[in-house]
């Protein structure tokens, strides 16, 4: 799979955790699940590989779909 020019690769867990607050509007987003928006997997906190921001919608990308 190609890599995506408009995929944010994640470095600094303090930049996403603001990321999620804002967009997602997620109190604590350690403690919460997510669904990768390329294969539908359940994810954690830990497994988020990159962000992609999609019709003003922030969208998760798991590590194994980057």
């Amino acid at each position: 799979m190609r890599r995506r020019e408009d995929v944010i690769k994640i470095i600094f867990d303090t930049d996403l955790e603001k990321l999620i607050r804002e967009k997602m509007g997620i109190e604590n987003p350690k403690d919460s699940e997510y669904k990768c928006s390329v294969c539908n997997r359940r994810i954690t906190f830990a497994e988020i590989g990159g962000i992609k921001f999609h019709g003003g919608k922030l969208k998760i990308i798991c590590e194994r779909c980057l």
